[in-house]
């Protein structure tokens, strides 16, 4: 999976390998993208275990850890008097280390203690966190904590085939497309079609992913920035979207940040090139009497994608 090398600093996982001894078990994860061993060690035998280090930032926040507690800082966007209201909020939970060199953990999330495979990045506990229950899926999910106090919850693909392997992924687009068009759905490795306009992902890095959409002979790049609720700029940008959609009447609905915490968008030099895309799309469908997907439409169907890959939602 091509990787962009955009890396924030509250976001960056640095990933180190660690020396294994000489006796070993290879556990393979499939993963034709970036990845790393590890060595989890007991009295008597090392498991080498290969970790993805391809991933996307699902949250960002800050974290604490005095003795065995862990506490983890999160952003909260709300809107207040018509304006965004940002503030922080703390969650308490533990964090212990074992013996075979993973790392128990309860995120104070609700969801309780966890078993995480761990790869230091200097003294205990920075480093990067993967849910042990999920290396062998097509997204595993996990968090860093690296100094000074920066945590970051991410997903990291381990397969190439990064819609095709999203799950739901047909009935999650389908619901944002006219009814006449959502049995035209052909899904590919990393395409989706819809009556011959094509989106297909190019690449991500640790906050975006970029897409070609494509008609016939016309193409375009649109891009996937995710915002951060950690962020107040984010916060200030996922309100201002939202007041745009009010004011035109798209929505009626009170402001929620988990529905406009992205923004899609294209360079001033991709946006004409965009234009013709659906001008030659609507034109063709027209002809043939179908009803065109539309540019929100579009960017309704990337969103939906985005907020089922960061929240499984």
């Amino acid at each position: 999976m091509k990787k962009i090398l955009t890396v924030l600093p509250a976001a960056a996982l640095a990933l180190t390998a660690c020396e294994t001894s000489s006796t070993s078990v290879d556990v393979t994860v499939e993963s034709s993208s970036s990845v790393e061993s590890v060595a989890s060690s007991s009295s008597s035998e090392a498991v080498v275990k290969t970790l993805p280090t391809d991933y996307i930032v699902t949250e960002m926040g800050g974290y604490e850890v005095a003795g065995y507690s862990l506490s983890i800082t999160k952003g909260v966007c709300k809107d207040k008097a018509n304006n965004y209201d940002w503030s922080t909020v703390t969650q308490t939970g533990s964090l212990t280390q074992n013996a075979d060199g993973t790392v128990t953990v309860d995120l104070g999330d609700g969801n309780g203690a966890q078993t995480y495979d761990f790869k230091a990045e200097g003294a205990f506990p920075t480093g990067d966190y993967y849910l042990s229950s999920m290396l062998a899926e097509p997204l595993a999910w996990g968090f860093s904590m690296t100094s000074p106090n920066n945590y970051s919850e991410a997903v990291y693909p381990t397969t190439e085939c990064l819609l095709q392997h999203f799950g739901e992924t047909y009935e999650t687009f389908k619901q944002y497309i006219p009814e006449n068009v959502a049995d035209q759905i052909v899904i590919g490795c990393n395409e989706l079609s819809f009556n011959g306009l094509k989106m297909t992902y190019v690449s991500h890095d640790e906050t975006s992913i970029d897409y070609k959409l494509s008609y016939g002979e016309s193409d375009c790049l649109l891009h996937q920035d995710f915002l951060y609720a950690y962020s107040e700029a984010d916060c200030a940008l996922a309100f201002k979207n939202y007041q745009e959609e009010y004011e035109s009447g798209e929505t009626t609905k009170f402001f929620n940040f988990d529905d406009y915490d992205q923004d899609i968008s294209a360079d001033e030099s991709e946006q004409l090139k965009c234009l013709s895309v659906f001008a030659s799309y609507a034109a063709a469908t027209t002809l043939a009497k179908k009803t065109p997907v539309s540019e929100k439409q579009i960017k309704k169907v990337l969103k939906a994608f985005g907020s089922k890959l960061r929240k499984q939602k």
